[in-house]
């Protein structure tokens, strides 16, 4: 590695920014590719991978970690991905990270078709979701890891859970079914056996309430 190259600490880990853009250069469907590292709503370091994609082609988000992962650890993968038409250039011809877009907080094109909540707890995690990904919206059976999610977001999202609707959700049972359809399962089941849980009322998600735009 040339020691020129970009470091970052992410998730106390050192992480080559490089080393992770030649990761994302490798899918198949991808012409050029840049990263870089933004914050999110609640203030969390999260890597973000732009790509400008091959004339023709549209990749899906979950192909994205399918190919990085070969290569690289789960905390080296970015958590979101952004389409561009070109990289913004330096007068240099290399890339001008500041100029790179916020990435808007929507949910690309997965394999697994787009399902909204219906029931009202489904409501309501889909809100808890939305708020620690940084999402506009999430499907019932969109996998939380293919959505940019990690350990670290996973714990959140249950410590979340677990407070507002007054339930005791353990990790591992959300690691078996990482979707809100599973986790909507698993409280329901709670609820059969006698613990009783709220539903909180539903909030729609402003920019004006200090969330933050955010994978892919």
């Amino acid at each position: 590695m040339s020691g020129g190259w970009i470091q970052i600490k992410l998730h106390g880990q050192r992480v080559e920014i490089e080393e992770i853009e030649t990761a994302l250069r490798q899918h198949p469907q991808v012409r050029e590719a840049a990263v870089t590292a933004r914050q999110d709503a609640f203030g969390n370091l999260r890597l973000v991978g732009y790509f400008v994609p091959k004339p023709g082609e549209n990749p899906e988000v979950e192909s994205f970690r399918k190919v990085m992962e070969r290569n690289l650890p789960d905390y080296m993968v970015p958590a979101v991905f952004v389409s561009l038409t070109a990289l913004p250039l330096t007068h240099n011809g290399k890339i001008d990270r500041r100029a790179l877009p916020e990435p808007e907080g929507i949910r690309l094109e997965m394999e697994q078709p787009y399902l909204p909540p219906s029931t009202v707890l489904e409501k309501a995690l889909s809100e808890i979701w939305c708020r620690v990904l940084g999402l506009d919206r999430v499907g019932i059976y969109d996998n939380l890891f293919a959505l940019g999610g990690n350990s670290l977001l996973a714990t959140q999202v249950i410590s979340r859970v677990n407070k507002v609707l007054r339930v005791d959700l353990t990790l591992r049972s959300f690691f078996a079914k990482p979707t809100i359809a599973g986790l909507s399962e698993e409280i329901e089941k709670l609820k059969s056996e006698g613990e009783a849980f709220q539903i909180p009322a539903i909030r729609p998600i402003s920019r004006a309430s200090g969330h933050k735009k955010a994978r892919p």
